[in-house]
């Protein structure tokens, strides 16, 4: 469709498995994507990385508020008392972590939300002189 106002603009549609919505969207973060079985890390880089999310405070707050049922970002913020801006930026490292998967939520107005549960079952860390240091992280599917 060609408006004026938009000449010159190209639009992207994002990949199918954006759009239907009759399916739990899931997501697997770069982390676990690096690591052949997904679940031991001992790059140096992802081992900082997934304990610089579960070092945050508003981190292990979300993933002990969507361990029980899956919350909206707007539930978070207001069961947290955090901002929205900074739940979903928490969202997004836990997202690209592994550590919440997101899928859409339908009410019975017709609007659309993104839920969001907690994954992550359980995490250990181990410190070889030999080996360095390894995390392994377990997730619910």
């Amino acid at each position: 469709m060609n408006h004026p106002r938009y000449a010159g603009c190209s639009f992207v549609r994002p990949p199918v498995e954006y759009w239907d919505m009759s399916r739990p969207m899931h997501v697997t973060g770069p982390l676990r994507e690096r690591s052949p079985d997904r679940s031991v890390f001992t790059d140096p880089e992802d081992v900082k990385a997934i304990l610089a999310v579960l070092d945050g405070d508003d981190c292990r707050a979300i993933l002990e508020a969507t361990d029980e049922e899956p919350m909206t970002a707007t539930e978070l913020s207001d069961a947290l008392d955090l901002p929205l801006s900074t739940t979903y930026r928490k969202l997004e490292e836990l997202t690209d972590a592994g550590f919440v998967d997101g899928g859409p939520r339908l009410d019975g107005t017709g609007t659309h939300a993104t839920e969001y549960r907690n994954v992550l079952e359980d995490v250990s860390v181990s410190v070889d002189a030999d080996r360095g240091t390894t995390v392994r992280v377990a997730t619910r599917e």
